[in-house]
């Protein structure tokens, strides 16, 4: 069957900052011109806004980052963008992130509504429904203001590999591109 992407939504969102090379916002605030490959869309957001998972997959949260604050990844297996079709013995592979996040539960912070910390830590994960709210903006990590950083890696990976969590291999794409491209479930 052939679904939708519910990311579209977000693709029609103003960004603060696109894909690609651009001039650091924190250096820029430090009065410093730096260039940067961005690997991600920045959107504004008030804090505590809901994020809602574009597909559904896999929910795993990742230690927090200087620079990404509190992060949550999202695996996204058994899709092809609509066109495609897998080569012999190879699945394609999509993982969504999602960076500057409130914490989830501690100091006080809400628990994100795909689960707790503990939960998301666990061996297999959360699944995630397409639309489900999965976690809260905020302002942790490196950044000029509140936002969501949301990024996109994606590739072929062997048949063999889809129960692993590795992500060698996959590139980083325009989230914008994932965002607009319908896809559809295949079952292997």
């Amino acid at each position: 069957r052939t679904d939708k992407n519910y990311g579209t939504f977000l693709a029609e969102k103003r960004t603060s900052s696109g894909f690609g090379r651009r001039k650091d916002p924190v250096a820029l605030k430090q009065g410093k011109t730096v260039y940067k490959n961005h690997n991600g869309l920045d959107f504004p957001l008030v804090k505590v806004s809901p994020i809602f998972a574009p597909l559904g997959g896999t929910a795993y949260t990742s230690d927090y980052s200087d620079t990404a604050g509190y992060r949550l990844l999202i695996y996204h297996d058994g899709f092809v963008p609509k066109g495609k079709t897998p080569p012999a013995g190879k699945a394609y592979r999509i993982v969504t992130y999602y960076y500057h996040l409130m914490a989830n539960g501690v100091n006080g912070s809400p628990s994100w509504p795909v689960g707790t910390d503990a939960e998301l830590r666990s061996g297999g994960g959360i699944q995630v429904d397409r639309g489900q709210a999965i976690a809260w903006s905020g302002n942790s990590g490196r950044g000029s203001g509140p936002h969501l950083h949301f990024a996109v890696r994606a590739g072929w990976i062997d048949t063999e590999d889809v129960t692993n969590i590795d992500i060698a291999g996959l590139v980083w794409i325009d989230p914008k591109d994932f965002l607009l491209t319908p896809v559809k479930r295949v079952v292997t």
